[in-house]
């Protein structure tokens, strides 16, 4: 069953392989948040390796700690509206790394009152 999914991760992220620059499909969402300036370094110095990309199938962990892959996955659940979700785990996951641990009562409930 693995086999399978990493097959259909393999196919559909097929655009990484094939090309050499950032430019996917001329004027599609994903190639123009690709070339967003702020992600521009990201995807010229950054980008996957296949083998890391099919690592993304088999750990969340592996394709959000991917800058690239953060990028890719970003867009995706933009197209699903919800992005939101991302926004909120990022959130929690800077909260769960805050020093002095004084400021976490305040950065609680900042997330709270957003999310």
């Amino acid at each position: 069953m693995f086999h399978f999914l990493a097959d259909d991760v393999w196919r559909s992220l097929s655009f990484l392989r094939r090309r050499k620059n950032c430019t996917l499909f001329h004027g599609s969402s994903l190639d123009k948040a690709l070339r967003n300036k702020s992600v521009t370094t990201v995807c010229l110095f950054f980008r996957p390796s296949p083998r890391e990309v099919l690592k993304w199938a088999e750990s969340l962990e592996a394709l959000l700690t991917n800058q690239y892959g953060l990028v890719v996955f970003r867009h995706f659940l933009r197209s699903e509206f919800s992005e939101e979700n991302l926004d909120f785990w990022l959130a929690v996951e800077r909260f769960k790394r805050i020093r002095p641990l004084s400021k976490m009562a305040a950065r609680a409930t900042k997330i709270y009152e957003e999310y």
